[in-house]
Order: C-alpha cells, then structure tokens, then sequence
C-alpha cells in the first residue's frame, strides 16, 4: 500500500530535511532541524486512510546578557531614597535583585522595575512615618468628610483603603490630595454606605479608624398644635427620617420624665409618643421634642371637661289630672361634653320608672312627663340629674288637681259661706251642690275665677325725692305724692338710710300722714 505524508495538504518529499521510514505497519516522518515555521498540521494518508498530528517547535532559549553593570559603589543619604540601575539586551530577560544571599522583593521596602530598553531599577525607598493620623469620625448623610494624614517628609507616597480595597479616586464622589507632608482623602456628600474602617499606609506605617455615617435626620411629622379635653388622653406624635435616633420631651424649659399619668414610647419606624393620660388644665402650654440637633415645637390647649350638672329650678308644679303632666327642668352643665347625662325622678326614695314618667333630655332642659296623674300622686319628689362627673339633686313639689276639693257644708237655710285660708295670688273658681237624700245636684258654678288678694292694692312709689339742704349731723328731705293710692288713702310714709355703699339699710323714721 502506497504512503504519502502531507504538511498544511502539501504532500513532502524525502530529501534531506524531511525522512520517511516504515517498518511494518509503522510509518515515521523525520524532521531534521525543525524550525518554528514547520510547526503546522502533519497529515499520513494510506490509500485514502489518513492520520493527522499537530507539531510545534518552541524557538531557542534567548542568550540574556547583562549590557550594563551595576556600579560598583553608590553614595545615598540616611533616610532618603536610593536607586541602582543596570540595563540588560532583552526587556523579556527575568532579573533577580539580592541584597548579599537574600532576594530582595517587591515591598514597601524596595521598589523593582524594569522598562521595554531592558534598563533595571530597584529603589531602596525611605521609610515615611505618620505624624498626624486619622481620628474616628462620626458625620451625617450628604457632609462634606475630609480625612487628613501628615507624614514627616513631604511628597511621600500614600495609599488609602477601606477594610482591605484600595480607594480608587473617581473625581465626582471622592479625591485623594496631596501637598507637601499633607495628604486628605475627600468625600464630597457622605452616603449611608461609605462608613467602615478606614486606612492610609505609607511604605512603612499605617494608620486606621472608623467612619460613622448616620442618617441626614429630619421631621417627616412635626409637633403641632394639639386640642385636648379635661380628663381625657392626649397624644403628641413625631416621626423622625432616622428611625435609630432617640428624643427627648420637653414642657417649656423642663424635660419630661415618665410617671403614672404621662408615658414616652418610642413605637420604631422613627415614631415617638408622648401620652397625656387624665390630661389637666395645667398641662396646656409649649411642648419640645429634641432629636440632637433637629427641634420641634408644638402648642398644647387644655379644654375645661364637663362639669356635673347644675339643677336650676325650684318648682312648685301644678297641672291637671285630666291630662298627662309635663314640666321642664332647666339645668346648665359647663365644659365640654363628655359622658352621657342621666336623669331620674324619685319619690319616697324610689325612681319612677318609664310606665310611669317619660323623661326627654334636651341641651339645657330635662322634660319629665307624669303620663298618668292623679291626686294621690300630689306631694314631694326629688329630681335628679347626673353624669361621669357627679350629680345634683332638687326637691320639688308637684301638685297634681283633680278638679274640686270639698271645702265645707251648710244648713238648708243657710246660704252663704266665708271660705278662710285661700293662698294669696292664686285664682279660684267655686260651684255649690245642693244635696237630698237621693243625692247630690248637678252643681251651680260661679260666673268666673276670682284672684285671692285684698280689693285693694300698695301704693305708687313717692316721686321726685330729692336733698334740699344737709349739714354734719342731718340732711333735708322732699318728695311729690305717689300717682296711685292703690284704693285706699295712705297714711303716711317710711324714711330709711343706708350708709356709704353698705349693703344693709336703716329704719329712718314713719311719718303720718
């Protein structure tokens, strides 16, 4: 079977660069002093059967060779930097530095490079101590944070990091400066996620600390001017943008402390309380919450709660049996409501219950109403009016007149009768029965009510009284007639005196007329 080698589809010919043996069923390709260019896809084809290899030939090791020396001796300054140069004829050359039979590495100790002309540099560096290091700091949202090293020879190389990352200035939201002995690290507007530890490194110091970043604290809900009542809870509220911050109350000028009446919760989320229970007309005033440096200010009015009730009535009551008995009752509760009213009747120490009496409270009146009167019912009752702040109780007599009362009896012959004991003021009307013994007579009725009184009346008040002359130890008096005698001649006049503005008057004299 015929063989046939190929490179890149190109079949070889043997030659003195390229063999071919066999021996069996092996076939060898010999390459006599491969080059990189004969690297490529080798191909042995065996009637139409191929196998396929892939060679490449690495170049030559380079013959690196130093073409400048280091100098045999180098003057430097104690503390100040120092470099050594060689140079060799490839940049692809790996160089070691050693410092005697140690190998010197890139530190913070020795600087090592090498440039595309081959030229080699180690620089023994200075060593550069802080003289002012950072300080924890502590800042809100949105400051401005300068963070400030000095180091004790100016120009010196700093790096700054937070936790391990090296800080990579941006120009927008931080800058990293350097003058002289002085090197800052510059945040423009502080956000939530810029605290952490904190780091400037020199080649042969550090210095650490903290940066705290809180929220740019603020009132989402201010303090405002609050309405409460007498006896009832009041609250005043706050929410504040940082919910981690505390606060204090204050009432003017005095901090608040909680007590059995007054509680301070701090309900999370930013939101703080402080509860009034019972509040009191001396608790109306200024009121302070204070967050740091926020404040917040707000007016507290106490309103006067309701006061028990005050009856204002005396009474009597009079009406008619022949319809239900309605009367009112006035009454005045101050303040501002707060509980319900009660009211009641009572007699002989029991309330009347609602069979018996209807009772309507209106805003200043009670209306009671005796659905059923009757005589008997006549006599004393107690009203009583109530609510959450006490009670009031007022006698009262009610009269309830079922039409005629029996006052007195005659002879057959006698027809007249002197009734005694009439109640000055009030009106009467009188009718007389005769009576036999089947009964009584449909009863004969006056032609109309007389009014009890005498048929006369007082007299006019004396006019026109006036001082004609006085001295240390009297005074002279005159006065006209009055305009009406009142039905019957007078018969003469009363003088009296009262002494500067006291309330009390004195019997002067009684003149006859």
């Amino acid at each position: 079977m015929g063989s046939l080698f190929l490179y890149l589809l190109r079949e070889l010919f043997p030659g003195n660069k390229f063999q071919f043996k066999s021996d069996g069923d092996v076939y060898t390709l010999v390459i006599d002093k491969p080059r990189v260019e004969d690297s490529g896809k080798y191909t042995l084809d065996l009637g139409g059967v191929q196998s396929t290899a892939f060679l490449t030939v690495e170049p030559p090791d380079p013959n690196f060779k130093f073409v400048r020396n280091l100098q045999r001796y180098i003057d430097g300054y104690l503390k100040e930097d120092v470099s050594l140069e060689c140079q060799v004829n490839s940049h692809k050359a790996i160089v070691h530095w050693y410092h005697g039979d140690t190998q010197a590495e890139e530190s913070e100790h020795y600087t090592i490079g090498k440039d595309m002309m081959g030229i080699c540099r180690l620089t023994i560096q200075r060593p550069v101590r802080f003289r002012k290091k950072l300080k924890p700091m502590n800042h809100t949202e949105k400051d401005k944070i300068i963070m400030e090293v000095e180091t004790d020879y100016p120009d010196a190389e700093v790096k700054w990091f937070k936790g391990d990352e090296e800080i990579k200035p941006d120009g927008k939201h931080v800058k990293i400066m350097s003058e002289g002995r002085k090197h800052q690290l510059v945040i423009k507007s502080a956000k939530l996620v810029d605290a952490g530890e904190f780091t400037a490194k020199s080649n042969s110091d550090s210095t650490s600390a903290p940066l705290n970043v809180s929220y740019l604290n603020k009132y989402i809900k201010g303090l405002g001017d609050v309405e409460g009542v007498e006896r009832e809870k009041v609250v005043l509220e706050v929410e504040l943008a940082d919910h981690t911050a505390p606060c204090s109350w204050f009432f003017g000028e005095k901090m608040i402390e909680p007590n059995e009446r007054i509680e301070i919760k701090n309900l999370g989320g930013g939101k703080h309380q402080l509860i009034i229970n019972s509040a009191e007309l001396e608790d109306e005033g200024d009121y302070f919450c204070k967050s740091g440096r926020l404040e917040s200010q707000g007016h507290l009015t106490v309103i006067k709660g309701e006061s028990k009730p005050k009856i204002k009535f005396d009474g009597p009551v009079v009406g008619p049996v022949s319809k239900p008995l309605t009367f009112e009752v006035p009454y005045k509760v101050s303040g501002k409501k707060q509980t319900e009213m009660q009211a009641k009747l009572f007699r002989n120490g029991k309330p009347l219950s609602s069979k018996d009496v209807e009772i309507v409270i209106k805003d200043k009146v009670v209306q009671y109403k005796i659905k059923k009167p009757s005589r008997d019912q006549t006599g004393d009752y107690e009203i009583k009016l109530s609510n959450g702040q006490g009670e009031e109780t007022k006698k009262v007599f009610i009269n309830m007149q079922g039409g005629w009362d029996l006052v007195g009896e005659t002879t057959p012959d006698t027809l007249t009768y002197k009734c005694e004991d009439l109640i000055p003021k009030r009106k009467y009307r009188f009718r007389v029965k005769a009576v036999n013994k089947l009964g009584e007579s449909e009863p004969g009725m006056s032609k109309a009510e007389i009014l009890a009184k005498d048929p006369w009346d007082e007299p006019g008040k004396p006019g026109n009284v006036e001082l004609t002359d006085w001295d240390k130890d009297h005074a002279d008096l005159k006065w006209t007639k009055p305009e009406s005698d009142g039905g019957a001649p007078i018969t003469g006049y009363v003088i009296e005196f009262k002494v500067g503005r006291s309330l009390a008057s004195y019997h002067c004299r009684h003149l006859r007329a």
